[in-house]
């Protein structure tokens, strides 16, 4: 048997999975003053710390690792994934 589902089928339950548990606490991100100049135009880039190799930096690795704990445990939540 093939089992077809469409998005926005996928994003109502994820919704509300969301709305049952309540507001997910994501770690906070930290921001950095980074401005890059393009053509004379200042473009602010705040999270341009998160663009360092995640083998390479701990802050970076830490941050993912704090953001999938976040992610597999909302997702271990939804009744529906294991079908």
């Amino acid at each position: 048997m093939c089992w077809t589902i469409s998005v926005s089928t996928i994003l109502s339950r994820l919704v509300a999975v969301a709305d049952r548990d309540g507001q997910l606490n994501y770690p906070e991100t930290r921001r950095i003053s980074h401005v890059d100049v393009y053509h004379g135009t200042e473009v602010k880039d705040p999270y341009r710390w998160l663009e360092a190799d995640v083998r390479e930096s701990t802050e970076v690795a830490e941050w993912v690792a704090a953001q999938n704990r976040v992610t597999f445990d909302y997702l271990a939540k939804i009744s529906e994934r294991d079908a």
